[in-house]
């Protein structure tokens, strides 16, 4: 696994990387509060992350502006 942090995880998305093999758990992913504009602009994004612990995430906005990605691929946000 690759480990990077919350700057560089969004470095990846923009330059449409591959992230399924990315180690997070140096930065806690399950308490990260703000997704905002995350994944925007990533043009087209294919990488299934419907998996990911989102259960604290609180501000979503226009996380997935500009970037088409296929809705089983999305994190499954429960709010």
């Amino acid at each position: 696994m690759k480990k990077v942090n919350r700057a560089t995880l969004i470095e990846m998305i923009k330059n449409n990387e591959d992230v399924t093999d990315v180690d997070t758990s140096g930065w806690e992913v399950p308490s990260v509060k703000d997704m905002s504009y995350m994944f925007s602009e990533c043009v087209v994004f294919s990488q299934d992350i419907s998996k990911r612990d989102v259960s604290s995430v609180e501000d979503m906005d226009d996380i997935f502006r500009g970037c088409e990605i296929a809705e089983e691929n999305k994190p499954k946000f429960n709010r």
